[in-house]
């Protein structure tokens, strides 16, 4: 079938105009070279970052901190944030957000300091209509950075359900789209692997697949740990973080994901050969042991028969207890029992002891 032909068959339906951008070659080559992947390197996306993380890793801390140099010019993990006046719009899901965060950011800001941040009490957001109401409200305002803490108690439905994150993430991307960065907070999955817990974002896998970065928080030893995956950083990376005061955090170390896991193949290599080498040695003490323990019979069986022909077991037990230490009780039951250098031993009702033949 022609075009031609195509077209004229279409055209007899009633199909709605599409209402989707187009960006010619020109605007989209502009886009990519004006617009910058992150507004901090390799740690918060330009469009979408995902924060995640068990309960009580300190991410709502962790944003606090990220606004705090936001609005202050300062450094977020000893990174450069984008230069450029911000203006906060912090969306929070539980009660008294406003007054939890308030507190938290206060932490890192100067003293007096009233920074360009509003909280909004974000309720579940049922409808598309929802969405495009609080799209305009941001624009509207001027703010160019938007928190959402957190997905899980924002989506309509269960975290589960494909159809639910795509929703959540369509409203997302009204202000991607607008050309504000969205950080959403969320929980982790708490399933294990053959690695300790997942480093993957609770719920569907719909949710990794819609957002540009990611961040995976956790805590371990009174530190603080984040794995940043996503489509633009060089290399995938790890950085070790010191909780302080507040929304304050020191940057004890950063190596990338490749390194850790080079670092901790040779470690587990170590072990597994450190592990061998003790196998190894109690093996060849239980060796040593042994032929000790042999070479220590063959001495009893050697002395009885010729040093004590004619006693009897208890008479023999007490000289072999004179002659080569140890209890007199042990001698006299492995002679009657034949056990140790008993079994190298026999004896008639004369009391004549021989070696036996092996």
């Amino acid at each position: 079938m022609s075009s031609n032909t195509a077209l004229a068959t279409l055209e007899t339906e009633y199909i709605p105009e599409w209402d989707g951008k187009v960006f010619t070659w020109e605007e989209a080559l502009a886009a990519a070279e004006e617009v910058e992947d992150f507004i901090v390197d390799g740690a918060i996306s330009s469009a979408t970052t995902l924060l995640y993380g068990e309960s009580k890793t300190g991410k709502s801390y962790l944003v606090c901190a990220l606004v705090a140099a936001m609005v202050t010019g300062g450094t977020f993990l000893d990174k450069e944030v984008d230069d450029r006046p911000w203006k906060v719009a912090i969306l929070g899901t539980d009660d008294n957000a406003q007054t939890e965060y308030v507190k938290r950011i206060s932490t890192a800001l100067p003293e007096g300091m009233v920074p360009p941040v509003d909280i909004f009490q974000l309720p579940i957001m049922r409808t598309p209509a929802k969405w495009k109401s609080l799209h305009k409200k941001i624009l509207d305002q001027g703010y160019n950075f938007v928190v959402i803490d957190s997905l899980t108690q924002a989506i309509n439905g269960t975290i589960n359900s494909d159809e639910t994150i795509r929703d959540f993430f369509d409203g997302v991307r009204l202000f991607v789209n607008s050309g504000i960065p969205v950080l959403v907070v969320a929980h982790s999955s708490e399933k294990t692997g053959p690695n300790g817990k997942s480093d993957l974002p609770l719920g569907s896998s719909t949710i990794t697949q819609s957002v540009r970065h990611r961040v995976y928080a956790y805590r371990q030893n009174g530190r603080v740990f984040l794995k940043f995956k996503g489509n633009h950083i060089a290399e995938e990376y790890r950085m070790t973080l010191a909780p302080g005061a507040g929304a304050r955090f020191t940057v004890l170390e950063e190596k990338s994901l490749a390194a850790l896991a080079e670092e901790n193949a040779k470690k587990k290599a170590d072990r597994e050969a450190k592990k061998e080498a003790a196998a190894q040695a109690k093996e060849q003490a239980k060796q040593q042991r042994t032929t000790a323990t042999l070479d220590r019979n063959a001495r009893i069986a050697e002395y009885v028969v010729t040093k004590c022909q004619g006693m009897k077991p208890a008479t023999v037990a007490d000289k072999l207890s004179q002659e080569f230490g140890g209890s007199k009780t042990t001698y006299t039951t492995n002679l009657s029992g034949g056990r140790a250098y008993g079994a190298l031993l026999s004896v008639d009702g004369a009391y004549c002891w021989t070696r036996k033949e092996v």
